[in-house]
């Protein structure tokens, strides 16, 4: 399985899937990083790059956790957590699947503004090949 973060300059290349926020002539991505690079956040000062890509696996985690009852997903706009919907939830875990489903027909290209930096569009990749990988063996 192959599975690459490109820049999105390289936007409809080989069928390549944004990732990314909403904005700039493309629909937003269910699973776009909520935190913003450079946006205050809660206690003051400003989100980088490290945290935001820390926190968005921690979040995105969560939201894949059967076991956790409520989701909860950053909402950058009231600058705290709101509770995802089921339908919400559901939507994320769905776009995983698809994503998994485009790696494990050919190669699959995440399309986001960040790379070649750092970027959530790396945890994406890990978490498909995870998924990919099956259940952790006792």
């Amino acid at each position: 399985m192959q599975i690459k973060v490109v820049n999105r300059p390289h936007k409809g290349r080989n069928g390549a899937v944004y990732i990314g926020r909403g904005g700039r002539g493309s629909a937003g991505s269910p699973l776009a990083n909520p935190r913003r690079l450079g946006d205050r956040k809660p206690g003051g000062g400003v989100w980088a790059r490290g945290e935001t890509i820390t926190l968005f696996e921690l979040d995105l985690r969560r939201v894949l956790d059967r076991t956790v009852a409520v989701a909860e997903w950053w909402d950058g706009g009231r600058g705290g957590y709101r509770r995802l919907s089921a339908a919400e939830r559901s939507g994320m875990q769905n776009e995983l699947q698809r994503l998994l489903g485009i790696a494990l027909r050919g190669p699959l290209e995440l399309d986001c503004f960040c790379s070649p930096l750092p970027c959530h569009g790396d945890v994406i990749r890990r978490v498909l090949e995870e998924m990919a990988a099956g259940p952790p063996r006792a």
